[in-house]
């Protein structure tokens, strides 16, 4: 079902196809044989290095919400640190003000 729905997408003149969590190489590889659209994968703990689903013939790999639950994460983790110590520790590794600020600018 998820082929035929991902075709009939193509068809109505999608750019490639995002079939969600599918993690096993095995798959990916059938699926970039079946579809008759390129393929787009999310990538993740689970899920393959991007260059071995890319050399089965994967368009795209994206990260999803990934980076906001790591800053999420961060976020909560100072917070109890804060709570509990007092001192935010954890955003030790933080880039500095001038290095932040250094990315904004061209």
């Amino acid at each position: 079902m998820a082929v035929s729905r991902a075709n009939a997408y193509y068809t109505a003149f999608a750019r490639c196809v995002f079939v969600p969590v599918v993690t096993d190489a095995e798959l990916i590889g059938r699926l970039t044989e079946v579809l008759e659209a390129p393929l787009s994968i999310l990538a993740g703990l689970k899920s393959p290095t991007t260059a071995e689903p890319q050399a089965m013939g994967v368009a795209r790999a994206s990260i999803g919400g990934s980076l906001a639950c790591a800053c999420l994460t961060l976020i909560q983790a100072t917070a109890d640190e804060l709570r509990s110590t007092g001192s935010c520790r954890d955003a030790r590794d933080n880039f500095s003000n001038a290095a932040l600020s250094s990315r904004f600018t061209r």
